[in-house]
């Protein structure tokens, strides 16, 4: 079958959580299937990170990177959509079409791919990884926007991968007859195990790695970090992508030498920073939001033969169990996420189990050759 990657714009980029979930779910779809990814605008940038190519990419735009020029580069979002409908019509022509994945948040795009399909005859799925009418401090475009999506995307197309229960309940609420299969964050596990990550790093920490745009959980870390009675000797790491804002840069001031801020980490670097930290943040909130998403990092962790320490909310409770393969608080409380913390400390002879136990539900649960088949029958 020829299956189409449509809506992001990344790839073989590989240093963002989206453009991750959309290759490790392409390789699950691989076997005797042709695979291709349309990067409809130039996004990437000319010292992007990257693996292997391991698909035919397509730029619709003839434009690998992105121009420097401002008003080139208005024109080439503006005639996007065009240049995306000629690429796939000349690519229908040449082979016919069986199914286009679609990941984006914007619902004008929805309607285009959902005009497509009916115009060249091919099947659909949407990859449905976030409740978009939770996120605050929207202006006017996007709350239209999300609400469109989060009460009528689940009508347009013929298969939804969401990545969380919840998200796949709230798609089965508004329409019965919907088709899923919940795919939480997967990657390739047989990769993350070939990396050579002997470390010529002193430091013994704790590593939390998301965007800059979770001030509130970054803080939250910092703040039980902090609270640790002991920790001579122990770092926490902060792995983030986008703008850092004033009132962390306040925060860690003071810590400079025990809080460490890293960004733009080439991915093998990303995951050899795993393999070697103590355990690996992930705390959610109680929330609606948090509930319905699933960091793409929490598959990554694991892989990684690392404890995680989350909170007893949203999808961890599906997949982990305190002191058997995670260290989960029961509650999103700085003191009783710095005692789990303080564990590992105190109990670094111990955490051995924890790890293993963690790497082989994480086999089940987060690794992309548990999803050969599934995928393989949602598709058929």
């Amino acid at each position: 079958m020829r299956i189409l990657f449509c809506g992001q714009s990344r790839y073989p980029n590989n240093s963002d959580a989206s453009t991750n979930r959309y290759i490790a779910i392409a390789k699950t779809m691989a076997f005797e299937n042709e695979i291709i990814f349309i990067n409809r605008i130039p996004l990437l940038e000319n010292n992007y990170f990257s693996r292997n190519i391991d698909f035919k990419v397509i730029d619709v735009s003839n434009h690998k990177f992105r121009p420097k020029n401002f008003i080139k580069r208005f024109f080439l979002k503006l005639f996007a959509t065009l240049f995306e409908f000629r690429t796939i019509r000349k690519l229908n022509q040449e082979k016919k079409i069986d199914w286009i994945n679609i990941y984006t948040q914007y619902f004008g795009l929805c309607l285009f791919y959902y005009f497509l399909s009916k115009i060249f005859n091919f099947k659909t799925i949407f990859h449905y990884v976030e409740i978009r009418s939770e996120f605050k401090n929207r202006n006017i475009f996007y709350k239209l926007n999300d609400f469109l999506c989060d009460n009528y995307v689940m009508f347009l197309f013929d298969r939804y991968i969401p990545i969380s229960h919840c998200i796949n309940q709230q798609i089965k609420v508004k329409n019965k007859k919907a088709k899923t299969l919940v795919i939480p964050p997967i990657c390739d596990f047989n990769y993350f195990k070939t990396l050579n990550c002997a470390t010529t790093v002193e430091d013994a920490y704790f590593l939390y790695c998301g965007s800059a745009h979770y001030t509130e959980v970054i803080v939250f870390i910092i703040e039980s970090f902090k609270k640790i009675e002991d920790k001579k000797g122990i770092k926490l790491y902060l792995v983030l992508s986008g703008e850092i804002t004033t009132q962390l840069k306040k925060l860690i001031e003071k810590d400079e030498d025990k809080i460490i801020i890293f960004s733009r980490l080439d991915y093998e670097k990303l995951i050899c920073f795993y393999k070697n930290a103590l355990a690996l943040l992930i705390p959610l909130r109680n929330t609606k939001q948090d509930e319905a998403r699933f960091p793409q990092k929490i598959g990554e962790y694991v892989a990684s033969n690392k404890i995680i320490i989350s909170t007893n909310y949203g999808e961890v409770k599906y997949y982990f169990k305190d002191m058997d393969n995670a260290l989960i608080a029961n509650d999103y409380d700085v003191v009783l996420y710095k005692e789990k913390m303080q564990w590992v400390i105190l109990n670094r002879s111990k955490t051995k189990k924890l790890e293993d136990n963690a790497f082989e539900s994480g086999r089940k649960n987060f690794d992309i050759a548990s999803y050969y088949n599934p995928v393989k029958i949602f598709m058929t």
